[in-house]
């Protein structure tokens, strides 16, 4: 029996090989070091145990790791660009060609004993801010009952701390299918389920709480629309002692589509459509003052309003200022038209790089926030499960280097009905309620948390975006002029990424020491 250390920024593949003997980690306090083991010539359960000198770290967790079959590699989602590039251009930059099985899922390990089938292991050591700065060695151990495999493990800790305040804003719709966590007819394990994964988005450094529609009810009395807010203010209540601080409410048409009759008209274009959304903005405003929460609340309008549907949205835009003036508003947009509406435009990478001349006459002196989705495809940065997984780190470098200190995403754990995403990540974009598009979701797309009876699971891609987030708060803590300079050794100026970890390291290290001299 053999353990073999592999870096936590690169793909563990079922046939990978060539580990090291040792695990050499860097980084910084208030944070954690990572490894991931592949198990050689494992016949039986084991159990595990570690030890550093002096008992230096407590707080250390062991975790499974599960198989992914990426079932089709990424595809050309990308309607609002020229396809400039071919077929075989974009396959340059898969990681392996599909179908072909990857690790990702992070199952925690309960106890001491890892118990059979498995064959790969995540160990996090979490590093508190009080650690001193310096060398710590320790070994990690498995006992067969027959035998015992070593790997030594030495984390140096550098003088560089992340804050506990963050600068950076992190958005991912976080609204579970029911059904794949066993609680499609069981409120109370829903209600379990989508507390356990805002636990996993705060550990990533996700502050927003996405507030979906499926947390708002409503009741018709006559002519009128009574919404219940009970819901809502008991998970915002929760969330918010987990240390998350903005509300992110969902899209104002879709909660007013959502929620109608069927058989009542409730289009924006119509003037009964704007009365009634009115009526609901109403409620909610009273609501929203009525906990003092108005200075926290971002609210969503319309999502990514096109140059055919701006003027749509910009009559949805002028009745939530109407009704709630003093709110923010925060949308992705697909058009610099819409930006004039929105306090906070959300932009996607690729198509403000297209179009950033128009967008950045629209956007001068607002906050401006980034967003991924099904595009765009690499070589630029996204979070799919065929591109290199440092990319999920990197993404809050190009938040750094775009001066935009937000991001979002849609699919935190939004697998499609009867989607299995541990073996259909990449599914017909159709089946996400769009059936003119024949185009396909990338794998890993629709989540980034994964489903199980018992709760949701994070995941490798996850611990990078918390990584990135971290590593955005110490660039934010450098001079400027040396923060650019580091994040243009990773970042060129076509926004794509120096994705060799060997290349990453020397750069991460660079970081570590340059905030360890700030100390």
């Amino acid at each position: 029996m053999q353990i073999k250390a592999y870096g936590a920024e690169s793909w563990l593949f079922p046939n990978s090989c060539g580990g090291a003997d040792k695990a050499e980690l860097h980084t910084a306090r208030n944070s954690y070091a990572n490894v991931q083991l592949k198990v050689e010539n494992l016949k039986k359960s084991a159990v595990w145990s570690i030890e550093f000198e002096g008992n230096a770290f407590t707080d250390i967790r062991l975790y499974r790791l599960l198989r992914v079959t990426v079932n089709r590699n990424s595809d050309f989602f990308e309607p609002l660009d020229t396809k400039s590039r071919t077929r075989a251009e974009l396959e340059k930059y898969f990681t392996k060609k599909a179908p072909f099985e990857v690790y990702d899922p992070l199952e925690p390990i309960e106890g001491k004993t890892v118990e059979l089938p498995w064959d790969a292991l995540y160990l996090s050591v979490k590093i508190p801010t009080n650690t001193a700065p310096g060398c710590y060695k320790g070994v990690f151990r498995l006992f067969d009952g027959a035998e015992t495999a070593e790997l030594p493990i030495e984390i140096k800790v550098y003088g560089a701390a992340v804050p506990t305040e963050r600068r950076l804003n992190m958005a991912n719709w976080t609204e579970p299918s029911p059904a794949a966590y066993g609680a499609a007819e069981n409120p109370d394990k829903m209600r379990e389920t989508r507390e356990k994964i805002a636990l996993l988005g705060r550990h990533a450094g996700q502050n927003c709480i996405f507030v979906s529609t499926a947390l708002f009810k409503c009741k018709k009395t006559g002519d009128e629309y009574i919404y219940d807010f009970s819901e809502v203010e008991n998970y915002v209540e929760r969330l918010l002692k987990m240390g998350y601080s903005r509300i992110e409410a969902a899209h104002v048409d879709s909660i007013y589509r959502r929620l109608a009759e069927p058989t009542e008209q409730m289009s924006a274009e119509t003037d009964t459509g704007i009365f009634r959304i009115k009526e609901f903005l109403t409620q909610w405003y009273e609501f929203l003052s009525s906990r003092g929460w108005k200075n926290i609340t971002l609210q969503h309008i319309g999502d990514e309003p096109k140059d055919a549907t701006a003027e749509r949205y910009a009559r949805l835009s002028a009745a939530v200022k109407e009704i709630m003036p003093d709110i923010t508003t925060v949308d992705a947009v697909l058009t610099p038209a819409a930006c004039k509406y929105v306090d906070i435009p959300v932009l996607l990478t690729r198509h403000y790089q297209l179009h950033k001349k128009e967008y950045d006459r629209e956007i001068s002196g607002k906050e401006v926030w980034f967003y991924t989705c099904c595009w765009p495809t690499a070589p630029y940065l996204n979070r799919f499960l065929d591109m290199p997984l440092i990319s999920a780190r990197l993404i809050h470098w190009l938040n750094y280097k775009l001066g935009m200190n937000g991001y979002l995403h849609w699919g935190f754990c939004s697998q499609a009905k009867n989607q299995d995403v541990y073996k259909e990540p990449s599914v017909p974009f159709k089946i996400m309620g769009v059936p003119e598009s024949r185009e396909y979701l990338p794998a890993g797309d629709t989540n980034i948390v994964y489903p199980t009876q018992n709760g949701p699971l994070g995941s490798a891609r996850l611990e990078m975006m918390r990584a990135g987030a971290e590593d955005y708060e110490l660039l934010c803590g450098l001079d400027k002029a040396a923060a650019a300079a580091l994040t243009d050794k990773l970042i060129n100026a076509d926004w794509c990424a120096k994705t060799d970890t060997a290349g990453f390291e020397k750069v991460h290290i660079e970081l570590l020491e340059a905030c360890g001299n700030n100390e």
